[in-house]
């Protein structure tokens, strides 16, 4: 198979093994599951109460129209067996999880990696728009897993074998094609995302468009395949941009290429099966823009999506700027077996009647946390002043530890 884009010639590849299979969907996580989506490759183990043990090749939390939901993932190739290898591994996903013991084992891990990644941490809570990020988790495995198989090749053998799979299972099919012509390998990858909805006629009937009828009354909708929360038709209309009359509302929107009919109803085309060549556009940060422009953090521009923080590494110290929605601070996060002899090393840079600060620790990190104001990013009048102070204080601190004075009085701290 080849596709042409934009007159460059690229040909469908078959993965050298599963490994690089998983590689390309881990790399792609965001388009596959969406921008907010977080990919976790651990091997986790999952126990049933019979004692059968499966490891899925990665776990994910997701959000689709607000709604969280979370997915187990299991990578393969279409060259192997399914009812050998692909089913019993499927069965096994469905029993383990369904043991409370399992549950909560994952739960900690999943809330270990969390804590242990502030920037992780600060995204999800900016996401869920609460602090409570273990109970988050805990809610969240409670509810039964989309199990996600991602192969290179749909096939019918494939198809007919999960309808006797219990729990919910979706398919990615996910082709890679290679640019030809390049010494350097150059990938476009083609696949159906998971987030999309789904439009319900809601009249009990295959594929009979009353639409018209209900349109007045708003009483159309749009039924999220994963979502509780469905769209009227109105919203839909006034998506398209269509007069708020309706008058040809759905030749308009499949004209448009937002609606297409299928032989059960009529689907919102949302996550449309699509060759990925360019990244899609970024919107960046606001507020970061200028301390990223010039100075001691200047760098990238800030995604939208990342703005509740910016970090920079010192001598084996991660220094991070944190915005919240009313406050921001800066961090000092420590890592590895010593983390706490050389975090209260470091302490000693900052004495207590020149520094405000506060000591968290988590089972894989040791942190100190500076405070800067008690404003943040709903507070846009007062930005000038929150990026002058929290970047004055993260530069103040960034010096203390760098400076040589401080090192040569310091000489067996061992962070340097």
């Amino acid at each position: 198979m080849i596709v042409l884009i934009d007159g460059v010639r690229y040909r469908l590849v078959i993965p050298d093994n599963e490994a690089a299979l998983e590689n390309a969907i881990q790399s792609n996580c965001q388009h596959i599951f969406g921008p907010d989506s977080f990919y976790f490759d651990i091997k986790r183990k999952i126990k049933s109460k019979a004692g059968v043990v499966s490891i899925p090749d990665g776990y994910v939390i997701f959000f689709t129209h607000k709604k969280a939901r979370w997915a187990i993932i299991e990578v393969e190739l279409a060259s192997h067996s399914i009812y050998n290898h692909v089913i019993p591994q499927l069965s096994k996903f469905n029993s383990g999880i369904e043991d409370s013991s399992a549950r909560r084992k994952l739960v900690d891990v999943l809330y270990d990696l969390f804590d242990d990644d502030e920037v992780l941490k600060a995204r999800l809570k900016q996401k869920i728009k609460t602090g409570e990020v273990h109970k988050f988790i805990s809610d969240l495995v409670s509810e039964k897993p989309l199990i996600v198989v991602a192969i290179d090749q749909r096939t019918e053998e494939l198809d007919e074998a999960l309808r006797h799979i219990g729990g919910v299972v979706q398919v990615v099919e996910f082709k890679t094609f290679r640019r030809e012509g390049l010494s350097d390998d150059i990938n476009a990858y083609m696949f159906e995302p998971v987030f999309k909805s789904i439009i319900d006629t809601g009249n009990g009937t295959n594929g009979t468009d009353n639409f018209g009828s209900r349109l007045g009354s708003n009483q159309a909708k749009i039924n999220a395949v994963l979502s509780t929360e469905p769209k009227t038709m109105k919203t839909l209309v006034e998506e398209a941009g269509l007069s708020s009359t309706y008058y040809n509302h759905l030749k308009s929107l499949i004209e448009k290429g937002f609606v297409e009919k299928t032989e059960k109803g009529f689907r919102e085309i949302v996550g449309r099966k699509t060759v990925i060549d360019v990244p899609p556009k970024v919107e960046f940060s606001e507020f970061w823009e200028p301390i990223r422009r010039e100075g001691l953090f200047r760098g990238k521009p800030v995604p939208v999506r990342d703005e509740a923080w910016i970090a920079k590494g010192i001598k084996g110290v991660t220094l991070i700027l944190q915005l919240h929605n009313h406050a921001c601070f800066v961090l000092l996060v420590f890592k590895g077996e010593d983390r706490l002899k050389r975090r209260n090393k470091v302490i000693e840079f900052f004495p207590k009647n020149e520094y405000e600060y506060e000591l968290h620790e988590s089972p894989k990190s040791a942190r100190i946390k500076f405070p800067v104001l008690d404003k943040g990013k709903k507070d846009r009048n007062d930005w000038p002043k929150i990026q002058e102070e929290l970047t004055k204080l993260g530069t103040d601190i960034y010096n203390r530890i760098k400076e040589p004075e401080a090192r040569r009085g310091h000489s067996n701290l061992g962070i340097f």
